[in-house]
């Protein structure tokens, strides 16, 4: 059975990644949501998991349509 501690040991191995962490983090949030909906497991073991906070990049801070 899947369980937080196994989500968050996968997020967590993609430090070097956080983009790409960030992102299956709500690709498993949505599945586990579906797996939940159609009652095949009681909870969503990814609620809960904090994904990794991303830094703007300077382009995108104070930067003006064109």
């Amino acid at each position: 059975m899947l369980e937080r501690k196994h989500v968050k040991a996968i997020i967590g191995g993609m430090a070097d990644r956080p983009h790409a962490a960030n992102n299956l983090l709500k690709a498993l949030r949505l599945l586990l949501d579906f797996a939940v909906d159609i009652e095949l497991i009681d909870r969503n073991p990814a609620h809960g998991v904090k994904g990794f906070r991303q830094l703007r990049r300077a382009s995108q801070i104070g930067a003006r349509p064109t």
